[in-house]
């Protein structure tokens, strides 16, 4: 009598090379092929994707670094594998994750995550046998995030890819896309509508956060100011931060704390990358030049299901450049208000 097997399917190698060269023409026979089909089927996107669908993971590619030595020693044998999690992948390229926002991959259905958003007013000590009052002033509410359609696109050269058959090539090919898909996530993370993410509330806009306006040059009272509205609302002091431009950070570089002091300290520090003893990280997204300092925990990035990678070798053919088209479903969101975010520029 046949048996069937019921073990599950061996992690083969997964080859970004082989989608970008062979696109939709991917062979049937591929295990990426497969993956791509159980991906439509399990996400639900089936005949709707653009592309090739890719799992999160397969940009996390990396070679086991102990070899060394070049050719000789081996190095070239050594087959690229897949981390487990996106998140250490996407560290280098976003400015939020690297911060410490929380990642919550390979979801399914929509992100709900209940809070208190009205701490309880009263805390009171009572004796043996004695009533406590009932306390009606905390409130509870929840912070609700649907998946939404994010596209970011990056260029490859075709003859690198073609001629190239070292296992880095696919290491390049995957950082490409994670820059581009890092920078997105950053977009609307940080700015949300004001990039023009219709459906997503990034932190800039969120109403619900602490603001404060400079007016003009920012001074060390405003920077204490936007430290003490986030310790007013008792969030931990670990995991902290500044995201600023890197026109605002050339502007505070030379803002003194103390105007026309014999022993000028400025408001950024260089020598340590610190605001006020907090780290300091640059990101372009802020087009408008806002500062915003928080605890970096308390915002929330998610991700579901895998990306949708189109190769389109025909856009640029000319210049030999072959286009990818990368959709992802994202969305972003502050799971408890801890932070204070400028409403005007820090360059000023």
């Amino acid at each position: 009598m046949a048996t069937t097997s019921t073990s599950a399917p061996k992690r083969q190698p997964y080859s970004l090379r082989k989608i970008i060269l062979e696109g939709a023409n991917l062979d049937m026979r591929s295990w990426e092929y497969a993956v791509s089909e159980e991906l439509s089927r399990t996400t639900g996107v089936q005949a709707n994707k653009l592309g090739v669908m890719v799992p999160l993971n397969a940009l996390a590619q990396r070679a086991d670094l102990s070899a060394t030595g070049g050719t000789s020693a081996g190095q070239a044998t050594v087959q690229s594998s897949l981390q487990d999690s996106i998140i250490p992948a996407l560290f280098p390229h976003s400015v939020a994750v690297r911060l410490g926002a929380q990642v919550f991959p390979d979801l399914r259905g929509n992100f709900v995550y209940p809070s208190l958003s009205t701490p309880s007013a009263r805390a009171a000590a009572s004796g043996e046998n004695t009533a406590v009052a009932v306390d009606s002033t905390a409130r509870f509410s929840q912070l609700v995030l649907t998946p939404q359609r994010l596209t970011t696109e990056c260029w490859i050269s075709r003859q690198l890819v073609t001629q190239s058959h070292d296992r880095q090539v696919e290491k390049v090919l995957s950082n490409q896309i994670l820059a581009g898909l890092g920078a997105l996530l950053d977009g609307l993370a940080l700015t949300g509508n004001a990039t023009g993410y219709a459906p997503i509330t990034g932190l800039l806009s969120n109403s619900g956060l602490s603001t404060i306006t400079y007016g003009g040059s920012v001074t060390w009272a405003q920077v204490q100011q936007q430290i003490y509205n986030v310790s007013n609302l008792n969030f931990p002091i670990d995991d902290r931060a500044w995201a600023i431009s890197p026109a605002t950070r050339q502007k505070l570089a030379t803002s003194q704390k103390i105007a026309a002091s014999n022993f000028p300290s400025y408001i950024y520090d260089s020598d340590t990358n610190t605001i006020a003893g907090y780290p300091v990280a640059e990101t372009t997204n802020l087009t408008g030049n806002q500062i915003i300092y928080g605890r970096w925990p308390e915002l929330s990035i998610c991700l579901w299901g895998a990306a949708d990678v189109l190769s389109d070798p025909y856009t640029y053919l000319s210049q030999n450049v072959v286009r990818l088209v990368v959709s992802v479903q994202a969305n972003a969101g502050v799971l408890r208000p801890g932070f204070c975010v400028s409403t005007d520029a820090g360059n000023q």
